[in-house]
């Protein structure tokens, strides 16, 4: 087949001749109608004086250029074209009056149109996707021209590529305000922790024992937990010592998944109740990643010409700043309050120029973003007479509940359960309404030895600060089963109303509860309520309830509140329900979350005049607590109390308050009286033995604990006054800062003939090869970890001595004249 050769590179192009070819060399069009071109290019002529090359670009002797099949016009015949080839030029560029600091080799053609490779491109983050294009030398260039999103020229002056480009010309970035990773897991050393709250009261003569006691172990297979009740003359068959709970805990942190083995709560989500069970669950945990946010957000986007500052807005109160790239982006993981609300982002580029963005959105817990899956599968036996008895387990079941985010405006729910006797299958979904609200909708069917049944329901919800309101109800059937019914009481239907809103400077609110049962009960509760606060310091609310149905009767209660300062306040409470009134005064200081005391002091008058004082000391290993009350024309009773834990790790015991989270046995060497931080705060000093106990770390999230370099003595030298550590949940770590004492001296180095080393003479310390510098009058400064110490200069008069470091705390010594051994 007889092909012809045409020769170009991108619309200009130097002398062709058309040939025909059956060879591999000249002009090819392959299968793909992809039109490969080769041809003589002259030498470009070399970079001016003005220019900023660093290095000079390869020769173009050879150019293989491609063109996309529709940058050429159908060609019938031979053509000659008679442009020169194109020149090399070396640019600085500009970008919307940015200069940047490398500089680029650009293509400059006959008509003065310039073409820049696809890599410079990328690096301005500009995208050229749909631009024709050729390859020269394996680059690929671009024309500026076919890029319509900017303007361009060249100042010959300063030998810059100035172009002005629309914010549109730059790629989209995701811009993430908060991350949703967990940082890697700081590793747990096998230990522990025993939690204890024991309580004695004493009435009418005699005295009643009670307590909570738990026990908690941790290491690198998980954690695992024991808690027990104590109930000293317990009465009605139940046990003096009931088990609680006992689970083993397997955290994935990475998966956001937690495993839990023994006694475990359901997850039933909206479709379900909850139940306590004995077996095994497994399931997310988004209390893995605390910085993980699952609401199904809005899309927040902006656009900047230039490399910005962005300040976001929620509801008109500040929440966080990001460094945002020129050209458009997308915000991610914002936190949103949830409800209806407004973004405002102020945009400022390098220029001064601020732009103001705002979006209205709205954000329910209830919607999970896309893609986002929510799970819970259980099997075990029904936990029965919790609290009472300790080992009561009943039927055996298996139940699994699934969330799954469909789009960013629709969450779907499933849940099964199964038992021998019943089984039960549901399904609902929720739906964001735009900003109005949420609409869920859902429907169940069962089979048990009652029948087959089924139930439904919806619920609607808004969440606003103009006004909030939530309307639910659901119907089910006689024959309806599932697991958490009470036996012999099967739900007819439930409805639950309520409204909020702004009021006169404060809120008003009101609801309505209704529930009723096949076995002919009535449950119905309305309530009204308003709350306002005057000045900082006094808050007070009004709260009216009426009971209907099975129960009657109506009450009223007026709560006043004045705080005395950060930690004192005054209450009143008065009430009347029927004919009854009531009425208390209260002084309160509240307890600090370290060592001190607070109080508790009212007095009553109602049926009766009664009084109560209770008084709580926190020090540094419990919490201790004393009251006693009484009642006109009856004894006092008195209570005394003490709270706290022990936790053993790493072969050591230290007692302390009550351990909710996790905690970190520091080590500061041997030093003693070193404050120990946490997050800035002084939360331990560390003991004779250099160790201190620091609780209050918040698992898988990032603490900085820091000591004090200011408590250090001034031969104590440390690498690092500052460790990020992630314990896990509930967990202990140790940590351990890497403190040295240090020997520090001056001497006078001579050599045996009493001549000083020379200035800047440069001793090593043999072993350690720390540098030594000899100052005038042949002074040195000497700081070792070593007590003894061997230092060697080298040069015209090499010499070595043996140097003795003397402890000298606080100070450094003097060690005077020292004698320096010429090998």
């Amino acid at each position: 087949m007889r092909r012809c050769c045409l020769l170009a590179v991108l619309a200009a192009s130097s002398p062709l001749v058309c040939a025909q070819t059956t060879g591999e060399e000249g002009v090819r069009l392959d299968e793909d109608k992809k039109l490969i071109l080769s041809r003589e290019l002259k030498m470009p002529p070399s970079p001016t004086a003005g220019s900023r090359k660093k290095t000079m670009p390869p020769p173009l002797a050879q150019a293989n250029v491609r063109i996309a099949p529709q940058a050429l016009a159908p060609m019938q015949t031979a053509q000659v074209l008679t442009d020169p080839p194109p020149e090399v030029l070396v640019l600085a560029v500009s970008i919307n009056g940015i200069e940047r600091d490398d500089t680029i080799e650009a293509l400059q053609f006959a008509n003065n149109d310039l073409a820049v490779s696809r890599q410079d491109l990328a690096a301005w983050n500009m995208s050229a996707s749909s631009a024709h294009e050729a390859v020269i030398n394996g680059v690929n260039y671009i024309r500026l021209n076919d890029l319509p999103f900017l303007k361009w020229q060249v100042d010959t002056r300063t030998q810059t590529l100035v172009i002005v480009a629309r914010a549109d010309a730059f790629s989209a970035h995701k811009v993430a305000l908060t991350g949703d990773a967990t940082p890697a897991v700081t590793e747990s050393p096998p230990g522990g922790f025993f939690n204890y709250d024991m309580q004695a009261d004493h009435a009418n003569g005699s005295t009643r024992y009670s307590g909570f006691y738990a026990l908690s172990v941790f290491g690198k297979w998980g954690t695992g937990s024991q808690s027990a009740l104590y109930r000293g003359n317990a009465i009605g068959g139940a046990d003096s010592n009931v088990r609680l709970d006992t689970t083993w805990t397997i955290d994935i942190p990475e998966r956001r998944q937690s495993i839990w083995l023994g006694d475990a709560i359901s997850q039933s989500g909206t479709l379900g109740r909850s139940v306590r069970f004995g077996g095994v669950r497994w399931g997310t945990n988004f209390g893995l990643t605390p910085g993980f946010s699952t609401l199904a957000l809005p899309v927040i986007r902006g656009e900047a010409a230039l490399p910005s500052t962005l300040d976001l807005y929620i509801n008109n109160n500040y929440g966080s700043q990001a460094n945002v790239p020129a050209g458009p982006f997308d915000l991610a993981n914002v936190p949103l309050v949830t409800g209806k609300g407004e973004i405002r982002m102020a945009v400022r580029d390098v220029l001064g120029r601020e732009q103001i963005i705002t979006q209205p959105y709205y954000a329910s817990q209830s919607l999970l973003k896309p893609g986002l899956r929510d799970f819970s599968l259980e099997a075990g036996r029904i936990r029965e007479d919790y609290g009472f008895l300790s080992n009561r387990y009943g039927r055996t079941f298996a139940a699994g509940t699934e969330r799954l985010g469909i789009s960013p405006t629709f969450t779907r729910e499933l849940r099964g359960e199964v038992l021998a006797s019943q089984q039960m299958l549901a399904l609902g979904g929720t739906w964001l309404l735009g900003t109005a609200g949420t609409l869920s909708l859902q429907g169940a069917g069962s089979r048990s030895d009652a029948g087959n049944g089924w139930s439904s329901g919806f619920s609607f919800e808004r969440q606003a600060s103009d006004f909030s309101g939530n309307l639910s109800t659901r119907y089910a059937s006689r024959e309806f089963a599932q697991l958490g019914e009470i036996e012999g009481r099967t739900t007819r239907m439930t409805t639950a109303l309520g409204v909020g809103m702004p009021f006169m400077g404060g809120g008003l609110g009101a609801s309505y509860a209704q529930q009723t049962t096949w076995q002919d009960q009535d449950n119905r509760i309305a309530t009204v309520s308003y709350s306002r606060s005057i000045g900082a310091r006094t808050y007070y609310s009004l709260v009216a309830t009426r009971q209907m149905g099975d129960s009657r009767g109506t009450s009223i209660a007026f709560t006043l509140i004045h705080a005395l300062g950060l930690r004192d306040s005054v209450s009143m409470i008065h009430s009347k329900q029927d004919e009854q009134s009531f009425t208390a005064l209260q002084l309160q200081r509240n307890v600090p979350t370290g060592p001190g005391y607070g109080y508790q002091i009212s007095a009553e008058e109602g049926s009766a005049r009664r009084y109560n004082a209770l008084g709580t000391f926190n020090n540094a290993y419990s919490r201790l607590t004393a009251g006693v009350a009484g009642a006109e024309g009856m004894s006092s009773a008195y209570r005394l109390g003490a709270a706290g834990s022990v936790a053993f790790l790493g072969g050591g015991v230290y007692p302390t308050r009550q351990i909710d989270d996790s905690f970190a046995v520091v080590k500061v060497g041997d030093y003693p009286g070193v404050s120990v931080l946490r997050d800035n705060q002084k939360v331990a000093t560390t003991g004779r033995n250099g160790y201190a106990f620091v609780t209050g770390l918040r698992g898988y999230q990032r603490n900085r604990v820091s000591v004090d370099q200011a408590d250090l003595p001034f031969d104590a030298e440390i690498d690092n006054l500052e460790i990020n550590v992630t314990p896990a949940m509930r967990s202990g770590i140790a940590i351990d800062f890497p403190v040295r004492r240090m020997y520090s001296a001056v001497a006078r180095m001579t050599y045996r003939d009493g001549t000083n080393l020379p200035p800047g003479t440069l001793m090593i310390m043999t072993g350690i090869e720390n540098e030594v510098v000899v100052g005038f009058d042949g002074k040195v400064f000497i700081s070792s970890a070593d007590k003894r110490v061997t230092l060697s200069a080298f040069g015209r008069r090499a010499c070595t001595l043996g140097v003795e470091l003397k402890d000298a705390p606080e100070t450094v010594a003097d060690l005077g004249t020292l004698i320096c051994q010429e090998n």
